[in-house]
Parts: C-alpha cells; sequence; structure tokens
C-alpha cells in the first residue's frame, strides 16, 4: 500500500476552531493541514482522535502544487489547551481506487494565550467594533437579561465562531470562550432555566465557497428538531446567529423566538460584548449591512452562481483544468436594490438593528448642485444611553437608463447620548454618488426629474426628508471606457427575473472571446553619469529618483518587480510576501502581512470582528482606529505593508469571503475602506485596496470569468473602489485573480493605466493576488500595468528576465514599474 499524508504542521490553537492555517494561509474548522502524494477520493476511509472518529465530511482539499492539500477536522475532538492526541487515518484511497497506507501522527494542541498586558488599548477598540458590530435583529421585549439570570445554553456554544479563515484570519492573545464570558458576567448557567440562548454557528472564509444546503445556509433537521423543542421547553429562547453570512431565516420567522441577535465573527473580544448587550451593559447599536433574504433563492444572483450539492469537491483553486463563466444577469440589482425595487420581501432589510432605546430623528435635505446636504438632529427619548446610526437613501425619477428605486448615499453615527441628549449630524453627498453610468455617453449622468431624500435607519422605515428637482439631465463626470464587454448579458426581467446561464466549463472554454490586450509605452530613463546614489539619498532628495532606478540593471529591475517569495512556513514569521532589496543601493527588506482584522503572522495579535462586523457598526472612526491599531502593530512586528482592506461586494451571500468584505452596497463599502487605509497610512504603514475587481466567488477563483454590463461593473463594483479612492489614495493596489470582460483585471491597461492612475491618481503600485500568475499571464501584467507579481519565485523571475531580454517588455517599462515600487518603499517607516 502506498503511503498517505505528510503531516504539514501538528499543532493548532483549541480556542480558535476556525485556526487550521499553519505554513499557508489556508484553513477548514478544527483542521489541521496534510499534504497527499495523489488525489484522495474522500468518500472512502475514517479519521479518529484518541480513537474518537471525525466528521471526514468536512475534509477541505486545495490544490497546490505539485501535491493537493487536505485539510482534516481533527479539532472536533481535540478540544484541550496544551495536550498531546493521536490521530489515525486509514482506508483512504487514490482516485483510481488504490489504497493507502494507515498514517498514525501526534498532535499538540497550543497552550492556551494569556493577556500580555501590552496591547490593551488595542484590544479595546476591537471591543468596541464588536459592541457596535452586533446587530440585535429581534426583541419582544425579553432583552436585555438581568445580570444574576439563569440561563441554559443550547446548541453549538463550544464552537462560537470568532474569526473567518484565511488572509482574514485572526490569532488573539487571549479571549474567552462563550460560556466563560456568560458566567464571568454573573449569569448562571442552569439546565433548568426559563431563558434558553441556541447558538448556531456557520464557518466561513477564503478558498471555499459556502453551499445552499443543511449545515451551511440551510438548518440541519437537527437543529431544527432542537429550535422547535427549545421553544416549547423553555419561557425564553434567544437565538445567536454566530455566522459569517446569511442563513436560512424562513423557518426561523415561524418560530415564536424572544430575540434574535447576530454577532457574525466578532473579534477577540466578541463574547464579552455579546454578554454585555445581553444584560444591558452595551445598548446595540449596529445595523445590517446586507439584506437578509428569507430563502436564498429569493436573491436573483443566487440563480447565477455554483450552487454546490453534498456532493460536489469541496473546492479546487488551481484554475488549470476547469473553469466558471458567471455571468451577471442581476445587473445592479443586488442586495436592497432588487428587494426594494421589486418589493420582495425581505426578513431583515438593509440597515435593520434594533436599540434598547428609542430615538426621534428631525432632519431635512438640501441640493446645492454639486452636493446633497442633510442635517439631522437626533434625540434620545428613551430610558437607555445609546448610539444613533443615521441611514440616507435617495430615489431617483425614472428615465431611459433603468436603474433601482432607491440607492443608499451616506450616513453617520451620534456618539453616545444619554435620555433626553441630542446631537446634531450633518451629512454632504457628492453628486456623483448619486449618478448613474451611461456607458454610450461614458459619463457619469443625473438624469432629469425629481429626487427624493429619506433617512432613518433600514431602508423600509426611512422616512422622506426632502426632495430636488433637476430641469434636464447634467453629466456629472466624464471618464474613459474600461472592461467593456465582450459577450452579451440578457440582463433583469421587468418582473425582476433572470436567466440562469452560469456554468461549469473546461479551462479552454473560458474566454470564447478575449479582450483587445494594450501596453502603454514608456521611454528609458537617460543612464545616470555621476556617483552612485543610494536609497537614503532619495529619502531626503525624492527629486533623484528617476537617476537611483536609471542605476539598475535589467536583472535588477526584474528582481524588484518579482516578489521575493512568502514567510508561511513553520518557524517562519508568516509574512506574505517580501520585497526585493538591495545592500548595493541600501535598500531594506520590507515585508507585507495579510491583515484586514489583525496582523496575520505565525504568532498572537490583536484580533478585530470581521469585516461585515465592522460595516454594522456605520462608524467611520471605528474604521479609522481599526486601522490605525494595525498600522501600530505592524511596525511593532516588522510588517511595512498591510495587504488589506477588502472592498469587494456581497454579491452573492454564500461567497466564501463573504465576512472579510464589507458590504452589498458600494457607498458604504468604499467609505469604510477608506478611513480603514488612511487609519493605517496616517500612522506609518501601507494599506492596499483589494482585490480589484469582482472577486465575488472562490470556487476556481483563479478561471471565474465575470461576465457583465460596463453599466454593472462601474455603478456596483468599481464604485467601491472609486468611493474609496475619492476619499483617500492609499499606497498599494491588489488585483483579483479572476478574468472580467475577457481579461484578466492584472492584464488590461485601460484598468490599471487608464482609469487607476490617470484618472483616479493612483501613485502607488499594483501587485497580484498570491499565485494569480497560474492562470494570468506574468509578462501581459507588467506591460499592462502590474508592478509586482506575488510570490514570486526563480521560475517566475527567469520568465520575465527572458521576455524582457527579448524585448517582450522594455526596459523603459521596468523602469516605470520599479520607480512606482520604489516611491512607496520611501514612504515606509
Amino acid at each position: 500500500m502506498a503511503r498517505f499524508f505528510t503531516v504539514l504542521a501538528k499543532k493548532y490553537d483549541p480556542a480558535n476552531i476556525d485556526m487550521g492555517m499553519f505554513a499557508m494561509n489556508i484553513a477548514a474548522p478544527h483542521s489541521v493541514p496534510l499534504v497527499a502524494t495523489s488525489e484522495v477520493d474522500l468518500r472512502f476511509g475514517t479519521a479518529t482522535v484518541d480513537g474518537k472518529p471525525v466528521s471526514k465530511g468536512q475534509c477541505v482539499k486545495f490544490d497546490f502544487s505539485p501535491f493537493p492539500f487536505y485539510f482534516v477536522p481533527v479539532g472536533e475532538a481535540a478540544r484541550e489547551f496544551g495536550k498531546t492526541y493521536t490521530v489515525k487515518l486509514s482506508g483512504f484511497r487514490n482516485k483510481k481506487g488504490k489504497k493507502f497506507a494507515p498514517c498514525t501522527f501526534r498532535l499538540t494542541t497550543a497552550e492556551r494565550g494569556t493577556d500580555d498586558g501590552k496591547h490593551r488599548e488595542n484590544e479595546g477598540v476591537a471591543k468596541e467594533v464588536s459592541d457596535e458590530g452586533i446587530v440585535l435583529l429581534k426583541n419582544d421585549g425579553t432583552l436585555p437579561l438581568g445580570h444574576s439570570t439563569h440561563v441554559c445554553l443550547l446548541g453549538a456554544y463550544q464552537d462560537f465562531r470568532i474569526s473567518a479563515v484565511g488572509a482574514s484570519l485572526i490569532k488573539p492573545r487571549w479571549q474567552f470562550s462563550l460560556q466563560e464570558a456568560i458566567e464571568k458576567a454573573g449569569f448562571v448557567v442552569d439546565e433548568r432555566a426559563q431563558t434558553a440562548l441556541y447558538v448556531l454557528s456557520r464557518g466561513s472564509g477564503e478558498n471555499k465557497d459556502n453551499k445552499p444546503i443543511a449545515g451551511n445556509y440551510n438548518l440541519t433537521e437537527t437543529e431544527k428538531r432542537d429550535l422547535s423543542e427549545a421553544v416549547k421547553k423553555y419561557q425564553h429562547v434567544i437565538l445567536i446567529l454566530n455566522t459569517g453570512y446569511p442563513v436560512e431565516m424562513k423557518f426561523i420567522s415561524s418560530l415564536p423566538l424572544s430575540g434574535i441577535l447576530w454577532t457574525g465573527f466578532c473579534g477577540q473580544r466578541g463574547t464579552e460584548s455579546f454578554v454585555d448587550i445581553l444584560c444591558g451593559k452595551v445598548n446595540p447599536s449596529g445595523r445590517l449591512a446586507d439584506t437578509w433574504p428569507y430563502d436564498y433563492y429569493d436573491m436573483p444572483a443566487a440563480h447565477n452562481f455554483v450552487n454546490q450539492d453534498e456532493n460536489t469537491p469541496v473546492y479546487s483553486d488551481d484554475g488549470k483544468n476547469q473553469g466558471v463563466r458567471v455571468f451577471y444577469e442581476e445587473e445592479q440589482f443586488v442586495g436592497y436594490r432588487y428587494f426594494d425595487t421589486f418589493r420582495k420581501p425581505a426578513a431583515f432589510e438593509f440597515g435593520h438593528g434594533l436599540s434598547y432605546t428609542k430615538f426621534s430623528v428631525s432632519a431635512n435635505a438640501v441640493w446645492e448642485g454639486e452636493v446633497l446636504k442633510i442635517s439631522a438632529r437626533i434625540e434620545n427619548v428613551g430610558t437607555y444611553a445609546g448610539k444613533y446610526a443615521l441611514l440616507v437613501y435617495v430615489g431617483s425619477p425614472r428615465g431611459r437608463l433603468k436603474k433601482p428605486v432607491r440607492t443608499f448615499a451616506g450616513f453617520e453615527k451620534t456618539r453616545l447620548l444619554s435620555p433626553e441628549e441630542s446631537e446634531t449630524l450633518t451629512i454632504e453627498i457628492p453628486a456623483k454618488d448619486l449618478a448613474v453610468y451611461d456607458d454610450k455617453a461614458r459619463a457619469f449622468i443625473l438624469e432629469a426629474g425629481e429626487y427624493t431624500v429619506f433617512a432613518g435607519g433600514a431602508i423600509d422605515e426611512a422616512e422622506k426628508i426632502g426632495s430636488f428637482t433637476l430641469a434636464q439631465d447634467e453629466i456629472v463626470e466624464k471618464t474613459c471606457s474600461v472592461l467593456a464587454p465582450v459577450e452579451a448579458v440578457e440582463g433583469i426581467s421587468a418582473e425582476g427575473s433572470v436567466f440562469e446561464r452560469t456554468e461549469l466549463v473546461p479551462r479552454c472554454g473560458v474566454f470564447p472571446v478575449r479582450a483587445a490586450y494594450q501596453k502603454p509605452a514608456f521611454a528609458q530613463l537617460p543612464a545616470h553619469r555621476g556617483a552612485r546614489i543610494s536609497f537614503s539619498d532619495v529619502k531626503e532628495h525624492p527629486e533623484k529618483l528617476d537617476d537611483f532606478v536609471s542605476q539598475f540593471s535589467l536583472k535588477e529591475l526584474v528582481d524588484f518587480t518579482v516578489c521575493n517569495g512568502s514567510c508561511w512556513r513553520p518557524k517562519q514569521s508568516g509574512a506574505a510576501g517580501k520585497l526585493a532589496h538591495s545592500e548595493k543601493y541600501g535598500v531594506p527588506t520590507y515585508y507585507m502581512s495579510d491583515g484586514n482584522c489583525g496582523v496575520n503572522l505565525n504568532r498572537r495579535t490583536t484580533g478585530f470582528p470581521s469585516s461585515n462586523v465592522l460595516a454594522g457598526t456605520f462608524n467611520k472612526q471605528l474604521a479609522y482606529q481599526v486601522g490605525e491599531v494595525l498600522a501600530k502593530e505592524s511596525k511593532e512586528y516588522g510588517i511595512a505593508v498591510n495587504l488589506g482592506p477588502g472592498g469587494n461586494l456581497h454579491r452573492n451571500l454564500l461567497c466564501g469571503r463573504h465576512p472579510e468584505y464589507l458590504s452589498e452596497d458600494p457607498i458604504l463599502t468604499g467609505t469604510l475602506m477608506a478611513f480603514q487605509a488612511r487609519g493605517q497610512e496616517e500612522n506609518g504603514v501601507r494599506a492596499t485596496y483589494k482585490h480589484f475587481l469582482c472577486n465575488n466567488m472562490e470556487l476556481e477563483r483563479k478561471s471565474c470569468h465575470s461576465i457583465l454590463s460596463e453599466r454593472t461593473l462601474r455603478e456596483l463594483y468599481l464604485r467601491v473602489f472609486d468611493k474609496a479612492f475619492s476619499l483617500y489614495n492609499p499606497s498599494c493596489v491588489m488585483t483579483s485573480y479572476n478574468p472580467v470582460n475577457g481579461i484578466y483585471p492584472s492584464e488590461s491597461a485601460p484598468l490599471l493605466h487608464d482609469l487607476l492612475r490617470k484618472r483616479w491618481g493612483f501613485e502607488g503600485f499594483v501587485m497580484t493576488d498570491w499565485g494569480a500568475c497560474d492562470t494570468a499571464d506574468a509578462v501581459r501584467s507588467v506591460n499592462a500595468g502590474t508592478n509586482l507579481l506575488t510570490p514570486g519565485d526563480k521560475k517566475l523571475f527567469k520568465k520575465i528576465y527572458s521576455a524582457a531580454k527579448r524585448g517582450e517588455i522594455s526596459k523603459g517599462t521596468l523602469q516605470e514599474r520599479v520607480k512606482q515600487i520604489i516611491k512607496v518603499l520611501l514612504q515606509c517607516e
């Protein structure tokens, strides 16, 4: 029999049940990564931990040349800290039916983390985010509970999740389990209590999408039975949705629950925040940044997604044999834009969120030509101190361009208001945020007619506060055409239905039609003839940058263009990548790290809630503070570039990276992105807007072809970044794995050169996502405007160097790319 698995790592932290990442930024619930010598047929075989079987069906496969990784959920049984377990794998076969030899290895869990006392201010910001991001969805008056209330814990309370997996994984220094936090607050855990807390938990993250099946989006039969029995047995049942994405609400809505709280993945101190909300120490102020449908297929985007069933492989990432053609037939009608326009009932609307107190809102709106100005007096007229997030929506006139009835346009949040205290909020909304894109005119326009302004909370509850009328169409901004479609999109019907056109195809069928490839030309820099210029010289005299770069040989230029590898493996730092250095010119080594929600290294750091929880705060200042803390800890651990924040929209709630991204709305997403990036960069660490563009599916993400109209692209998926750039121009941009309208974004000169640099004024460097050159063409990418190819290796270096020697990449182009990298490095501390 052939050998089975090689164990990649033999340790995980049971405090974070989704912490399966050790040598790679990849994980699955309770998992440990193993490398197989060949493809494994997961229908056969058993896995045990100290003799206890684990759920083989939850194994995750990740294709990574030359061998695949498999993540086995051993943590289901290995729950204690600092203990060694025996793991046995037997009966497995490869795809051809050949049996593997039994495999036994020892697994030692990590020691429990402790508070080092040095990062309490940072961790306090994490607590503020979870305090304001947890959303109270339903309350019949049972909440808040008294401190000494007896409660019974039901459901998956032992599996309470605080983090997504993959790039936004957190590894906190310390945390309280849900039960510890409950008992610490003075509640009495008692099976005979009259109040039950039922926890429904679902994992999510990079590298695999979720499925519309029981145990993912849908509830299992066991969960339905247990909840049905609980509401009969207990006087009060509070449902805690500890999920990274919305789940099936049709069944849940039929239950007589006393309360529902959505915690999301609420970070290092999320269990404390939950308990503080439960007892009323913290008044909930979070609002949903997404629409929660009753049923998954109520969303039009659900009909053009790869909806995997029980038997389909969990994940495949190589992009070499199979691809997906994804048609965005729903056009602009994503989330609330669809439900509001087509009057489709939803379980919870965008912006929904309850409080323990009441607020009165007195607001007015005035149009001043280029800006819509809102002034709103918010008064706490209830009995608890609390915060109020004011959301503004604008209804547009019907015109020749099809559009949603209303769109979200702006927001602001009060400070903590005591009863009878008030605050006046002002919001200014630029005309472009209200404009639609006319692809024929290549311009953002405001169509003639009446615009109605609404303000409040959820979109279905917001009240009219004003209106204004335009006598004729107005051009807000002329722009350039980018990523125009090369294949037709049918679009949504007048009744709100779409054609189901998305399909899995052989890799060769991903691009029936390719977009035109272009490459800007750059003149070679005049050679510097004087004394050698060093990196420190350019720091003192930035005007010497051209002369500095002109000194580089062809090999040195290529070295800076190809990333110098990653530090993911055990006993390394865990940095995602390192940039080229030069002893000759005095350029030090600078490191990059993942980290929307924490500095993602092989060490414990402050762990923030996932980004969709941050979005639920509707608090710009908190987003800034998150960036500030990420900068402080990045500098502490030697990281110069943080690979975040992520700004892809929630097109489909089953995208694995749903918790890693912020919202279904581009204005909310782009605004919070910008504030988080500003918080990082104003505190000394470079930020990265990612993933540019349309990264809306993890299945076959390197060959998942997004096909959409230019209007849809402009009004949703590009608008996120457009809005973010209008508020803050960062140092870095990361392109996405997936092609869009016939071309990979890393290869698109109109996107990277014409729009990003010439229109939006970006002066930093563009990098690929890690391993994107498995499918995107590296040479075309450099020519089109990509500065850095990641993670980089000798093979990629040789490819670019050979292309440069053949003249396929000019020396002038390489010099331009390296200049843009050096500009950023000069800002690094």
